[in-house]
């Protein structure tokens, strides 16, 4: 059972019970085991990308139009499509959104009829996300919040028939499940974050597959998708779309906060009283990129410079898109010295042929491995250090990694919602 998964069973077991599982906990076990690696609870990243939002912004969607509209249960517009570029701030605003439908609902008389589940997909999961493994998900969430109806009678007598004929649930059974037990509560909030991170694949169209059934949920059933690109959404002129943009007034609590704390950046901003000019600027170029990320990655290069001539020096020079700060970086690569850029390389080569997250101390053994003349002879890190990078890569003819080899980056650029954004990707792959 994936770890994640283990908290929401030891709330459903009553511990008391010492000589029967309850049939909640054995039901989660079964779910789990059917579906393999069902998505994890998500409570935990939604957490930190809250905290991580600058105190007052953001909630500027509660207020719009498609939202309250989304929100009302009497009102026939049940499903919202936010889109929005890359680093515009598409799950931050996900987080307070959830936050704020929780408090509502926990001060209102009504509170157990009413629940929020939501899944956070994103790019990069070492396991792609299968239609299986959303609802899935979803349902176990369910399960953990309970309502009055408790566990629907499909949802059990979907288990007695598996078991009794010791036979596999169906794929096409797990929407009808989650509808089951969706009708156990009076409204469910729905939310999924980076629908366009469940692709469609060659043998199961994931991405389809959920978009259908989303459209066929019952009317108690309130869903927020959030995509970087269109999905192949048929009639989606008449779905309500929010695009999201980041807010003017946004980013400069945003920017002014982060200054604020950086203690050496303040007090050089203070002294020559630059700080309201280093935060219009920073605004100004975030506000025509369209991506909030972008104020994050100017300020941590304002951060790091240690007089007010260097600021302004990297102010003048700071870029207003993603691929200007991509292409940056690169170039920053290339003018280092013959081993800094050798070891950005390699740091860069290893992060995308990865197929899992790397820590500095796997990266740190595999360049000694890499610049060691002995190749093989090299006392290798213990096992729990290394990580499967999948087939070795060619560089110029010559397996990876050898002395000898001088790992290259390709770039390739990418369309993203009518922007361009530049990805790195192992050399001669996509």
């Amino acid at each position: 059972m994936p770890p994640g998964i283990w908290p929401l069973v030891q709330e459903l077991i009553d511990f008391d019970s010492k000589h029967k599982e309850p049939f909640d906990a054995i039901l989660i076990k079964w779910l789990t085991k059917q579906s393999g690696q069902p998505c994890v609870s998500p409570r935990g990243h939604r957490l930190d990308l809250f905290s991580q939002a600058t105190p007052g912004t953001g909630t500027w969607i509660l207020s719009t139009e498609d939202f309250q509209k989304w929100k009302d249960i009497s009102s026939p517009d049940n499903l919202l499509f936010m889109r929005g570029f890359l680093g515009s701030g598409k799950s931050t605003l996900i987080s307070i959104v959830i936050d704020y439908l929780e408090k509502e609902y926990r001060q209102s008389k009504g509170s157990k009829d009413v629940v929020c589940v939501y899944l956070f997909l994103c790019e990069g999961d070492t396991e792609v996300p299968s239609a299986t493994s959303i609802w899935t998900s979803l349902i176990l969430q369910l399960l953990q919040a309970q309502g009055p109806g408790g566990i629907a009678g499909e949802l059990r007598s979907e288990f007695d028939e598996c078991l009794k004929h010791s036979c596999a649930l169906h794929p096409s059974k797990y929407i009808d499940l989650f509808k089951a037990q969706v009708n156990t509560f009076n409204t469910v909030y729905l939310m999924i974050d980076g629908l366009d991170n469940c692709p469609n694949l060659k043998d199961e169209l994931n991405q389809q597959l959920v978009m259908d059934a989303i459209k066929g949920l019952p009317h108690n059933v309130r869903t927020i998708l959030t995509s970087r690109t269109e999905l192949d959404i048929r009639d989606l002129e008449t779905i309500p779309t929010l695009l999201v943009q980041p807010q003017r007034a946004n980013i400069e609590a945003y920017v002014t906060a982060r200054i604020k704390a950086d203690a050496a950046l303040h007090c050089i901003l203070k002294k020559h009283e630059m700080i309201d000019w280093v935060v219009e600027s920073v605004t100004n170029l975030t506000s025509k990129s369209g991506m909030f990320l972008l104020a994050r990655l100017h300020l941590d290069t304002l951060s790091k410079q240690g007089t007010m001539e260097a600021i302004k020096n990297a102010l003048y020079k700071l870029p207003d898109n993603l691929d200007k700060v991509f292409h940056g970086a690169i170039e920053q690569i290339t003018n280092k010295s013959g081993f800094r850029r050798e070891l950005a390389n390699h740091v860069l080569t290893w992060i995308v042929h990865a197929k899992a997250d790397l820590t500095i101390e796997q990266i740190q053994a595999s360049f000694a491995f890499h610049r060691s003349k002995e190749g093989g002879q090299l006392d290798r890190p213990d096992s729990g250090l290394l990580v499967s990078t999948g087939p070795r890569p060619h560089f110029q003819g010559t397996p990876f990694p050898t002395p000898s080899a001088r790992p290259q980056i390709s770039l390739r650029k990418r369309k993203d919602s009518g922007s361009s954004a530049t990805s790195v990707l192992q050399n001669g792959h996509s």
